[in-house]
């Protein structure tokens, strides 16, 4: 309650100062007249009474302030009046303004953007009830999806978790009155929400209810996003239908607007209930009691008083039943406990690709504000040297030292809080250029490119320490002047330059130099890391190709009509003017995801060491060697009697051939694929696959056919590759008209160039080494704008030296020397400091870069001589303009 009146009264001091002023001096005055009176009845005239109660109080206008100050006025008083100060001062001196709050945005600016993206991907956790007791079961090897009879089983277990949710996302063709689009659909458990303990904004959420039965009555909950932006935000839209795959679905209800899912960077349009896979999935009705099937991602809520040892040693009892139900020894190094990983951050593949690449970046932001302060605290110590004569002033006049050290850092918040605006702008722009650099997935990426509260938060506070760095040594240091010195350089500018203050921003413009350096060198590296990375041989030729991507399940149609469709798109391409060849793949190349299948010889034991049996696979059709550039080194391509047959042959690349078949002859041999004997009728090129930087990988190929659609996903999308006698841009327009000459429901989506898709696989290098570029661009521009700013002021402060000179026989080569020569002692000990700064954190970068090392001397070499040249051509301007003095002139200077 104190405190609250406290508070009240100060908030009353600030916005009614005139009334609370008049009841202080009332009181006061009160308290005089009471005096007066007891002095009255002790003898004394009125007069004198009066007189010696106003002597013994004393001053009545002290006691007034003192009383104003008490109640809170004061201060807030005294710092309205530094604000406006400070706000005429800065404005008086405009380019000055202007250059501090450009350089406190740009540092603000940069890392409020990462930190943007670091707290979407990284830090923030569910919208969801006590995320914190949220665990995602994996395995050990990273397996993450699991059969939906353990997930039954587990669900069972009330004593391990007291609720076990599952789901899986697929793209679907969602569509109402007639508007068809490409959007995501999340099936999920019918306890889902209830699980993770989120409301309904509109309608109602699903349920146990709505997952009973397969292909029962379908609903569907749908996204805040969807309702606003394909449903008008129609208040009635609960009861309605929309169609997804063709199927007709209700809408039950509209999710809360915070609530995108769990998975960050995915954010469902729709969420369905599991009962749906049978009308969504590909392979669905096979799904539902097959142990062997693992297509579910698994996170259960702790029950209450389960610790994460207990809840990972009762999941382990669990999967370990629900394998021997499949009634088929498991490998023997396949793993037999499960671990829990939290999973209150949400799941997040995008999460694992960038984690270690943010944190990177988050280090060479960090970087540039600290070289952003150097340069800052650099600009005030000189403007503050030229305000030592106000400053002297001042304090011979009777201002406190404290009272100019708080004006002083109050002009610092303002240029720091005016920086912060700027800075957030910077944001705003900076993590849609990010977010458009990182790459497109297969299901669209989906993040919140809105500057939000806690990045505000976060750009307030880091302004407040920037000016709290830049601003405190100023201030500090210029409000204890030897005042005699300061008034009589009135008509001694020198002593502007003397004394220890000019070595310390001497030392300042080195440890900018230095940090500047470190910034240099790592964007040095990642630009040459990219650059080698896109050198790196494919194994394919990406030139003139153009490739899209396909879904005709997504619009109704069966396995045989996915098949018969494809073939009748593949002979209409065919006949297009320019078009070479024509192929599709399940999984397009260097699109980061791939199948394993198991691959060994017959009668021949599994060997225990599962890398040799697991290979990646792609199922092909078509002419996908010769559309996508994959050579073929012995043997033949599939030909359309091997798709057609469903025939058991393959291809495997030559890493595979030589892993089961040494160097001899490996065509026309027998492999086990899964369960399956086939023929090997071909040995292709060794390539890439999933990504650019990949080690060569063991592959096989097979065509497609019905018995090898369960293991290329549960969609009938296929990449198609179309290999073209000109400029291959030209033909994106030809594949979506043909695509609609057969059915213009179907859609046609991610069109490039073969080009394009290797450029989208490099994304975070390419982020990486973008980002690096501008932190170590901008930090040689702010080293170089803070040494032309200290080397122009030391040599306006030897005008007088050097008209000397001049006039003692001095030429224009010996002054440029005089100047440059200062500038050359900071740079190279920033120079000697920044390399072994950088060779102290180069293990850091080190697994980020690819075919370069970080401590290469030639790299480090090159970013010292890049930063050289920049000091040197910012040192030799003031340097030129000191050698046109004329001596006359300087001589009357001053």
């Amino acid at each position: 309650m104190k405190t609250l009146r406290v508070l009240r009264d100060r908030l009353r001091a600030l916005w009614r100062s005139d009334r609370v002023q008049d009841e202080i001096a009332e009181e006061l005055r009160f308290h005089v007249e009471m005096r007066a009176r007891d002095n009255e009845r002790a003898g004394m005239s009125p007069a004198d009474a009066r007189r010696e109660a106003e002597r013994r109080f004393g001053s009545v206008a002290l006691a007034a302030d003192a009383g104003y100050d008490v109640r809170g006025g004061g201060w807030i008083e005294t710092l309205v009046r530094d604000v406006r100060f400070g706000a005429r001062v800065l404005a008086k001196h405009k380019i000055f303004s202007a250059v501090v709050i450009l350089t406190v945005g740009v540092g603000i600016g940069a890392n409020a953007t990462i930190f943007t993206l670091v707290d979407r991907v990284l830090l923030r956790s569910l919208p969801v009830q006590h995320s914190e007791e949220l665990e995602q079961v994996t395995l050990p090897n990273d397996w993450s999806t699991f059969s939906e009879p353990f997930f039954r089983d587990l669900r069972r277990r009330t004593d391990i978790f007291s609720g076990v949710l599952a789901r899986t996302v697929v793209p679907a063709t969602i569509a109402r009155s007639g508007d068809a689009r490409r959007g995501v659909v999340e099936l999920v458990s019918g306890n889902y929400f209830s699980v993770l303990g989120t409301r309904a904004a509109l309608g109602r959420l699903l349920s146990d209810v709505d997952d009973v039965v397969l292909r029962g009555a379908p609903a569907a909950v749908v996204s805040d996003r969807f309702w606003r932006n394909s449903l008008s935000r129609n208040p009635d839209i609960v009861g309605t239908t929309i169609q997804i795959d063709n199927q007709s679905v209700t809408i039950i209800g509209v999710a809360a607007p915070d609530f995108f899912g769990i998975e960050v960077g995915v954010s469902p349009d729709v969420w369905v209930p599991l009962a749906m896979q049978p009308q969504l999935l590909y392979q669905g009705d096979a799904l539902a009691d097959n142990r062997e099937a693992n297509w579910l991602e698994v996170i259960g809520r702790r029950a209450p008083g389960i610790t994460h040892a207990r809840a990972e040693s009762g999941t382990s009892l669990v999967y370990q039943q629900s394998q021997r139900a499949i009634g088929r020894p498991a490998p023997n190094d396949w793993p037999t406990t499960v671990r829990l990983i939290d999973a209150g951050r949400g799941l997040s593949r995008l999460r694992e690709q960038y984690a270690t690449s943010l944190r990177l970046l988050t280090g060479l932001v960090a970087i540039l504000m600290l070289v952003a302060c150097a340069s800052l605290t650099t600009l005030l110590m000189t403007r503050s040297a030229a305000r030592r004569q106000e400053i002297a002033v001042r304090l011979t006049l009777g201002a406190s030292r404290a009272r100019l050290i708080r004006q002083l850092m109050t002009e610092g918040a303002l240029l720091s809080l005016c920086g912060a605006a700027v800075g957030l702008a910077i944001a705003r722009w900076g993590i849609g250029l990010l977010i458009h650099l990182l790459p497109r997935e297969r299901i669209p990426l989906a993040i919140d490119a809105a500057v939000g509260a806690r990045s505000l938060v976060f750009a307030l506070v880091l302004s407040m320490l920037t000016a709290a760095l830049f601003s405190a040594g100023p201030a500090f240091r210029f409000t204890r002047p030897d005042l005699a010195r300061a008034l009589r350089a009135v008509n001694d500018s020198s002593a502007n330059v003397a004394g220890r203050s000019f070595d310390v921003r001497r030392a300042l413009v080195s440890v900018q130099v230095a940090l500047s350096l470190v910034l240099v060198i790592g964007a040095s590296l990642f630009v040459q890391s990219l650059a080698r990375t896109a050198a790196i041989p494919l194994g394919f030729q990406t030139e003139h190709v153009v490739i899209a991507s396909i879904d005709p399940s997504l619009s109704g149609y069966s396995p045989d009509g996915v098949e018969r469709f494809y073939r009748d798109v593949e002979s209409r391409l065919r006949k297009a003017t320019g078009v070479r060849s024509v192929g599709f793949s399940a999984w397009p190349l260097l699109g980061g995801e791939l199948s394993m299948m198991t691959v060994r010889q017959p009668n021949v034991p599994r060997p225990p060491d599962p890398s040799t049996w697991l290979m990646s696979m792609n199922v092909v059709t078509g002419d996908f060697f010769d559309a996508a550039g994959v050579s073929m080194q012995r043997g033949r391509a599939f030909s359309q009697a091997d798709s057609a047959a469903g025939s058991h042959v393959i291809v495997l690349n030559e890493a595979a051939a030589r892993s089961y078949f040494g160097s001899d002859n490996a065509v026309g041999r027998t492999l086990l694929v899964g369960r399956s004997a086939a023929t090997v009728i071909g040995i292709a090129s060794d390539s890439k696959y999933a990504a650019v930087r990949e080690e060569t990988r063991r592959i096989v190929y097979a065509p497609f056919g019905r018995d090898v659609q369960v293991f290329v996903g549960s969609t009938g999308e296929r990449t198609i590759y179309v290999r073209t006698s000109g400029d291959p841009s030209r033909f994106t327009g030809v594949i979506a008209g043909v695509v609609r000459a057969v059915d213009k429901r179907v859609p046609v989506y991610n069109v490039k160039t073969f080009a394009a898709q290797k450029a989208e696989s490099l994304a975070r290098e390419r982020l990486v080494a973008a980002i690096a570029a501008w932190t170590g661009a901008i930090a040689l521009g702010l080293a170089a704008l803070a040494l032309y700013g200290l080397v122009s002021f030391g040599a306006e402060s030897r005008t007088r030296e050097i008209g000397i000179r001049v006039s003692l026989g001095a030429d224009a080569p010996h002054v440029v020397w005089l100047i440059v020569r200062g500038a050359i002692g900071m740079v190279a000990a920033g120079c000697i400091a920044g390399v072994a700064l950088g060779l102290g954190l180069s293990r850091f970068v080190q697994s980020q870069l690819y075919g370069v090392r970080a401590t290469d001397v030639t790299t480090i070499g090159t970013a010292v001589g890049i930063l050289l040249i920049t000091a040197l051509i910012a040192a030799l301007a003031p340097g030129l303009r000191a050698s046109r003095i004329d001596a006359t002139t300087a001589l009357r200077y001053e």
